[in-house]
């Protein structure tokens, strides 16, 4: 599971400096913490 994590948190960041739009990201990230919090 957390081998999942780190890849997709490294995977998500990469794609962030390669100038993914924000909006993405932020939709990305808001996803990952509702999974996180159940």
């Amino acid at each position: 599971m957390l081998e999942t994590v780190e890849f997709f948190l490294t995977a998500t960041a990469v794609r962030a400096i390669q100038g993914t739009d924000l909006s993405h990201m932020r939709s990305i990230l808001t996803r990952f913490r509702l999974a996180t919090e159940h």
